[in-house]
């Protein structure tokens, strides 16, 4: 009766955040380090 109340949502709902803040830092860094690249490039050709 007691596993009714949870079905398994504990497990589901961290795994779904980790992957969304995966997700969203992976995007986030992405363009940070394109810019890091292209600022380093652009004063190395300078």
């Amino acid at each position: 009766m007691a596993g009714s109340e949870r079905p398994k949502q504990p497990v589901k709902i961290p795994d779904a955040l980790v992957l969304t803040g995966m997700l969203g830092w992976g995007f986030g860094a992405i363009p940070f380090i394109l810019l890091v690249v292209g600022s380093l490039v652009g004063v190395a050709t300078r």
